[in-house]
């Protein structure tokens, strides 16, 4: 790598033996069809600016059209290997390079057609950056939907480096940072699989931690002379039950030594107050919003987002450590009663709008975090949700809520596993973030020759 002597255009200050080209130059530039062809179950696959995500097509929303319509789009606007498709409409953007036999017509795409004189891959990266993407956001048209004509993306500047060969040395750079991204992504979507795997398993008693009970549904089963002993078809029902080490509630199979509870039996409920956007930053003392819990929040609190004045706190309600925190309204029926749990020490506040429930057993707060965000819990949650352009749940409802509880050990066992796994996909998350952060970067560098590979 070496630095270069660089020269004033029209794109900013570039190394002096780089050109700056039309876009229309250098590519084929068309677009898809603007028509509505007819949609069908099945058919040939149709590609929109709604399908370009972060690089990629995603075909999991993909609308299908007939043979004919097929046909007829791919007259004018036919994608083939080393074509770029970009989002003209909508959300602007979104760069793919198409480096394998396409199946698919376009609508409302853009499409830039290899010409052989410059490297395709390059030219993708060039363009998902904020150095091109901030010009056309700039320059886009209309109000309540954005949109970019053909004739601009003809006349937009694009600076090239002199030879292919060095186009193809930072595209490879950027191809490699791609790699990482993509590869972590796809752990930490794997670790979050087992985690919901574990949850499944462990909150609902199918699964044992060591020492406490058993680790999967066995026993002996009672012979048919046993069978006929029993007065009842319920009785021998249980009694199979109870040999497997497990038992029937109204909350299905759980561990015979669970209890199912209600949250109003095991707790006591109160309310937040205060706190408006304003006064969300108005000190030093941290406080929680109702709506930072169902967008900012996961199961318990490991930061604060809000920081809140003295004054501001006097008319707010402190926190125990152990509190629950509810919100007790939200946008859908999922924001409603997501549940963080309190753990710190020092003092915190929570604002108006959120439901506080204090455990008067003894309870493990980071189990209850994870249990009351557990679909199965969730979804009593959502069935007590009232309202339509507010939805909202009060106490009472969440007072009715039906939990199983296993001991305060297995609950702190249960906990410990889950929070360890958490831990382990925040440290990847943050790595992640980091990769992102020296992509950005390295395009900045490499995309206006600050730092060449020659």
């Amino acid at each position: 790598m070496k630095e270069t002597k660089f020269k004033q255009t029209e794109v900013g200050m570039i190394p002096s033996d780089w050109e700056v080209k039309l876009l229309g130059e250098i590519t084929d530039v068309r677009d898809g069809t603007h028509d509505s062809p007819k949609y069908y179950d099945i058919g040939y696959k149709f590609v929109t600016s709604k399908n370009l995500i972060n690089g990629k097509i995603v075909f999991s929303n993909i609308q299908y059209i007939s043979k004919i319509d097929f046909d007829k789009i791919n007259e004018r606007s036919k994608v083939d290997i080393n074509d770029i498709l970009f989002a003209m409409i909508g959300t602007i953007g979104n760069p793919v390079l198409i480096t394998k036999e396409p199946d698919f017509a376009i609508k409302n795409v853009a499409l830039f057609k290899d010409k052989r004189c410059t490297n395709q891959a390059y030219l993708k990266f060039y363009l998902s950056s904020a150095l091109a993407l901030n010009r056309m956001l700039d320059d886009a048209k209309g109000s309540n939907q954005k949109f970019i004509p053909l004739s601009y993306f003809r006349s937009f500047l694009v600076p090239l480096p002199p030879t292919i060969e060095e186009q193809q040395r930072i595209a490879n750079a950027l191809s490699d940072v791609d790699t990482l991204i993509a590869n972590l992504e796809k752990l930490i979507a794997k670790k979050k699989n087992i985690k919901q795997g574990a949850m499944q398993q462990l909150l609902t008693g199918k699964k044992r931690l060591p020492g406490f009970g058993s680790d999967e549904r066995t026993g002996s089963r009672p012979t048919d002379e046993r069978r006929k002993e029993c007065h009842s078809e319920r009785s021998a029902k249980r009694e199979v039950e109870e040999s497997s080490g497990y038992k029937m509630t109204e909350l299905g199979m759980i561990p015979s030594d669970w209890e199912v509870k209600k949250l109003k039996e095991i707790g006591v409920f109160s309310k937040g107050a205060g706190i408006s956007r304003d006064e969300s930053n108005s000190g030093n003392i941290p406080a929680v919003r109702y709506g930072e819990i169902y967008t900012k929040h996961n199961d318990y609190i490991k930061e604060f987002y809000s920081h809140i004045s003295q004054d501001v706190a006097e008319k707010s309600v402190k926190m125990q450590r152990g509190d629950l925190l509810f919100s007790a309204s939200g946008e859908t029926k999922e924001d409603i009663g997501k549940t963080i749990a309190f753990v710190d020490d020092f003092d915190a506040y929570a604002g108006g709008d959120i439901i506080i429930f204090t455990p008067t057993e003894t309870i493990d707060s980071i189990y209850m975090g994870y249990l009351l965000n557990f679909p199965s819990i969730a979804k009593q949650k959502a069935m007590k949700a009232q309202g339509d352009a507010v939805v909202h749940i009060t106490t009472d409802s969440l007072k009715k809520l039906i939990i199983c509880l296993p001991s305060y050990q297995e609950q702190t066992a249960i906990a410990n596993v889950l929070s360890d796994m958490d831990t382990e996909i925040s440290a990847l998350e943050t790595k992640l973030a980091k990769y992102r952060t020296l992509k950005t970067g390295m395009m900045q560098q490499l995309l206006t020759g600050k730092i060449r590979l020659v």
